[in-house]
């Protein structure tokens, strides 16, 4: 958004190399708008696989099935794309542009203009140290942020209890692929398998050992990629220090129930960058008290509205993870009906599969 306009930015990361496991999935209806003008959601929307609708198993039996047809969107599905593919491709929209991302450059101290006129900060490359000055640092550098800590910014939250492990894995011929699918049975661990196209899945469950919970009658194959972890809830109370703000995991994490982290981040940085580009094309020369303390205001109420969206999506996060979690005979009786229900009314329908696929009205 910044260097469309003729904006001088660079873009820094430590490691020598993008990540090659395909980590988060879901790309959003909401992040798919965000990024229309920009030509990656079109190539996201070829790379992706495209789920139309989602199922109920229990005990190896089909109980209900819930159609994607109602979103409010004209894209009437999820789009699954690995994490790689997205970076791969937000990265070469970048090189288009005349940007490459630093690697092996690591962020090492920041001190903030008094006036709030930038910031003059440390970056090490190597063995090499370079100091320089920008008009705005933005810390996208995940959970352990270097950034959020330079800032003084406090992280409060903790770990769930829950273990997760996941695995992507090639299944039989027979397995479809368009619908994803929520598997029950009593006394045993919730799973779920989103198809990734090409008869790859994901296959996810809150139980430190899910390759041993896939059905026989899935027919496992090939792995490439499996993992096993712990999820925390975590969330500052902040996101900016003068002109230095907080974007994505460094700012907020969470369960990947409702596949938001990603989205949210994307969010973050999207609307960061209009902000910055419309109020930084005032000539400093024609600025006075009451301008500045407008485009104040502006930043002040684009931070009040990160916090609550990042609120939020921790609450429905935190829902459905729960709901994942709970291992009880009452989750088995009452899934199915609540399913049915929400194919019986339309409206319920409509409310629900926003909430899955975060699809505002165009």
């Amino acid at each position: 958004m910044l260097s469309r306009e003729k904006a001088a930015v660079r873009i820094i990361d430590r490691n020598a190399a993008p990540a090659a496991e395909s980590r988060a999935l879901l790309v959003n209806h909401h992040t798919l708008d965000l990024l229309r003008d920009t030509g990656v959601s079109e190539k996201l929307l070829a790379a992706g696989n495209k789920v139309r609708s989602m199922k109920l198993t229990i005990g190896g039996h089909e109980r209900a099935r819930l159609g994607f047809d109602f979103i409010s969107h004209p894209n009437r599905f999820l789009l699954l794309v690995p994490q790689n593919v997205t970076e791969a491709l937000l990265a070469d929209s970048l090189r288009e542009l005349g940007i490459v991302v630093e690697r092996r450059t690591e962020f090492v101290a920041a001190r903030m203009d008094p006036k709030g006129l930038g910031a003059e900060i440390d970056l090490r490359t190597g063995g090499a140290m370079e100091t320089t000055r920008v008009s705005w640092l933005v810390g996208a550098d995940g959970a352990h942020s270097a950034v959020r800590k330079a800032l003084g910014i406090e992280f409060p939250g903790a770990a769930y209890e829950y273990d997760w492990s996941l695995v992507d894995i090639k299944l039989g011929p027979d397995i479809e692929q368009d619908c994803m699918e929520l598997c029950l049975a009593r006394g045993a661990p919730f799973l779920a398998r989103l198809p990734l196209g090409n008869g790859k899945h994901r296959i996810i469950a809150n139980d430190p050992a899910v390759e041993e919970l896939i059905p026989d009658e899935w027919e496992a194959g090939q792995v490439f990629w499996r993992s096993a972890f712990k999820v925390s809830h975590r969330m500052t109370d902040r996101r900016l220090v003068g002109r230095a703000a907080l974007i994505g995991d460094a700012a907020h994490i969470h369960s990947p129930a409702g596949g938001r982290g990603m989205n949210l981040g994307i969010e973050d940085g999207v609307t960061l960058a209009n902000l910055i580009r419309e109020t930084t094309v005032i000539d400093p020369a024609l600025m006075n008290k009451e301008m500045e303390e407008a485009m104040r205001t502006r930043f002040r109420q684009w931070e009040r509205e990160r916090l609550a969206r990042a609120r939020a999506t921790l609450a429905i996060s935190d829902r459905l993870q729960a709901i994942a979690a709970t291992q009880s005979a009452m989750k088995l009786l009452v899934m199915p009906w609540a399913l049915r229900l929400i194919n019986l009314l339309p409206s319920v329908k409509r409310e629900v599969l926003a909430l899955l696929a975060d699809a505002r009205q165009p």
